[in-house]
């Protein structure tokens, strides 16, 4: 996704854990061309914050349970880029999430540098 001068990333993070929604959040809003429109601790608060706030891109951790969630999204927002994040790698659950809409996915200890770059839609893993 090519942004304009002026335009700022919409970013939604939707995790279980408050201590990384918090970190993830705090990251986000330290760069310039990224903009927080809201963290969801479960899935289906990630959906009604979906439909409200049209994000760009969406940081999800990935669970057997969220792959569902991914196919909501991406049928809700589908101009969004959905980033699953993943503590291990797991080709099964992985593959699941990008024939559910994933467009890749990082590992929950990518640096911030590698995080910004997916966001802004740099290449990310598929």
């Amino acid at each position: 996704m090519l942004m304009g001068e002026n335009r700022r990333t919409r970013v939604m993070i939707v995790d279980a854990h408050t201590m990384v929604r918090s970190g993830l959040a705090a990251l986000l809003i330290s760069f310039d061309d990224v903009t927080l429109v809201g963290a969801a601790c479960e899935n289906e608060a990630a959906l009604r914050l979906c439909r409200d706030t049209r994000p760009d891109v969406v940081l999800m951790a990935l669970t057997d349970e969220s792959v569902d969630a991914i196919s909501a999204l991406s049928q809700l927002n589908p101009n969004a880029r959905i980033i699953a994040l993943m503590n291990f790698e797991d080709e099964a659950l992985l593959a699941r999430a990008l024939d559910a809409g994933a467009a890749g996915y990082l590992l929950k200890n990518v640096s911030a540098a590698r995080l910004l770059q997916a966001v802004r839609g740099d290449t990310i893993p598929a």
